[in-house]
């Protein structure tokens, strides 16, 4: 029987890459909004001890945060 694996990261990439299917906006999303946690904004899921990073992602997951494309011209 195989092991089951813990990811480093939870939520896993594959699983935000369905919510943002942008490997780029998606780093730019998270870091973004790891940094507004940061500086005291309020986290929009619960926060059990993570780190920003972590809490920014999980908000992602949770559709708490987004990325809306601009308009074009």
């Amino acid at each position: 029987m195989p092991k089951s694996r813990k990811h480093m990261v939870e939520p896993t990439i594959d699983d935000l890459l369905e919510t943002i299917p942008s490997k780029y906006k998606l780093v730019c999303l998270a870091a973004k909004r790891a940094r507004e946690l940061t500086e005291g904004a309020p986290a929009g899921v619960p926060d059990e001890g993570d780190k920003p990073t972590t809490i920014a992602l999980k908000e992602i997951q949770a559709k708490k945060i987004g990325f809306v494309q601009p308009e074009t011209r």
